[in-house]
C-alpha cells in the first residue's frame, strides 16, 4: 500500500510542478515506507525515490525497505547525490521548521523551495489498510472504556480513572495514549479541555471520560458522557440536546457536502436558543496516525472543503454551562459512499 501512496503523491507533484519533494517528519516516513525511525531523509522524484539514514538505522533498513537507500553523514552526503538540482523542491510548512526551510535552501541554493501541503491533502482519505488499522485502535479504546466505567466506584479521583484506562489499554494491545486521558467529575465538565485532577466521584455525579489509544501506528479518540447515579435534571436536558445535535450531524454528512454546511448547522443550533456561549468549541477534526489531523472542523479552516468518501473525522458536539456542567458525545467514523459509518459499536452509551 506504501507504493500507492508514492505513487498518488506522485501524480499530485506533476499537477503541481514539483519534480522533486522532501520528506523528513517520522510520521510521514512510516506513512510513505512503513518504518520507525527518529531521523530519515525521503526524497520522491518524477520517477524514482531515495532515503538517506544514518548509522542508527541504516542496517536495520537496509533489510526491509524497498527504495534506494544511502547512509547520511550530514546534509553534504545529500547534496553529493543531486548532481543536478531539482528547480522545484516541495517541503511540508506545517512539518518543517523555519531554520531547517533555511538549512535545505542553503543545500539547494539553485532550487525554488515551495510550501506544499500534498501530503496533507493525501492523508486525508484513508487507504483500506488505514481503515482496518484505525478499526482494530477503536476497537481496544471501545473495550478499555468499557471495561473502566465498569469499574467505577465512590471516591475514585480522576487521576485513578486515568490510570486505570491506561494500564487497560496496554494490557489490550496498544502502545499508549493518543492524547492524556481527560477525566472530567461534576463541573469539571464543564471545560472541554479540563486537566484530569484529584476530584473524587460521588453518587450523582456527571461524569466526561475523553479518551483514545494508538494501535498500530493509529489512533483513536471516544467522549461520553453519563450519570453516576442520578443528575440534576438540567443536565439531563442538555445531554438530550446535545444527542440529538449529534444525530441530526452525522445525518448531513456524505460525500460532495460541504463540510461548512454541517459546521455552520452545528453553530446555528446554539444561536436559535440563543446559547452562543455554551458552544465552546469546533465539531470536530480529522483522525488517522495523529489524533488531529486534516481536516479540521473550525469555520476558517473548512471553506472550500467537502466531504469524501474515505475521510475518517471525530465528530464531537458539546455543550457546557459555566459552573454546571458540560456534556460531549465524541464518535469516530468513516465517510462512505452512503454517508458515515462509526467505528464504535453505538453513538451513546
Amino acid at each position: 500500500m506504501q507504493n500507492e501512496r508514492i505513487k498518488k503523491v506522485r501524480e499530485g507533484m506533476k499537477e503541481e510542478g514539483i519534480d522533486c519533494l522532501c520528506v523528513e517528519d517520522p510520521i510521514l516516513l512510516y506513512y510513505f515506507l512503513g518504518i520507525q525511525v527518529s531521523f530519515g531523509m525521503l526524497f520522491i522524484h518524477e520517477d524514482r525515490e531515495v532515503l538517506f539514514a544514518d548509522s542508527r538505522y541504516f542496517d536495520a533498513l537496509s533489510q526491509v525497505v524497498q527504495v534506494p537507500l544511502v547512509r547520511y553523514r550530514g546534509d553534504v552526503t545529500v547534496k553529493e547525490h543531486f548532481p543536478i538540482p531539482p528547480d522545484r523542491l516541495g517541503v511540508d510548512g506545517s512539518r518543517c521548521t523555519y531554520s531547517r526551510f533555511k538549512q535545505l535552501a542553503s543545500l539547494f541554493p539553485d532550487s525554488e523551495l515551495v510550501d506544499c501541503d500534498l501530503t496533507t491533502r493525501l492523508r486525508m482519505i484513508k487507504d483500506p489498510d488505514e481503515i482496518v488499522a484505525l478499526q482494530r485502535s477503536c476497537d481496544v479504546n471501545y473495550q478499555a472504556y468499557t471495561d473502566v466505567r465498569g469499574q467505577l466506584e465512590v471516591g475514585m479521583r480522576e487521576v485513578d480513572v486515568a490510570n486505570l484506562y491506561e494500564r487497560r489499554i496496554r494490557e489490550l494491545g496498544a502502545s499508549g495514549a493518543s492524547f492524556d486521558p481527560m477525566v472530567c467529575f461534576s463541573n469539571h465538565s464543564a471545560c472541554p479541555h479540563h486537566k484530569t485532577g484529584e476530584a473524587t466521584l460521588e453518587e450523582g455525579t456527571l461524569v466526561l471520560l475523553d479518551v483514545g489509544c494508538m494501535v498500530d501506528h493509529y489512533a483513536s479518540d471516544l467522549t461520553r458522557t453519563f450519570g453516576f447515579g442520578e443528575i440534576n435534571p438540567s443536565l439531563e436536558e442538555v445531554y438530550a440536546y446535545v444527542k440529538e445535535m449529534n444525530e441530526e450531524l452525522l445525518e448531513m454528512i456524505r460525500p460532495g457536502v460541504p463540510l461548512l454546511d454541517v459546521v455552520n448547522h452545528y453553530n446555528g443550533c446554539f444561536s436559535a436558543k440563543q446559547i452562543e456561549e455554551r458552544n465552546l468549541h469546533s465539531l470536530g477534526h480529522g483522525v488517522g496516525m495523529e489524533v488531529h489531523e486534516s481536516p479540521s472542523m473550525r469555520p476558517r479552516d473548512v471553506d472550500g472543503v467537502v466531504f469524501e468518501e474515505g475521510m475518517v473525522l471525530a465528530i464531537e458536539p458539546g455543550c457546557y454551562i459555566k459552573d454546571v456542567g458540560g456534556v460531549r458525545i465524541e464518535n469516530m467514523v468513516e465517510v462512505t459512499s452512503k454517508g458515515v459509518r462509526n467505528f464504535y459499536p453505538s453513538l451513546v452509551d
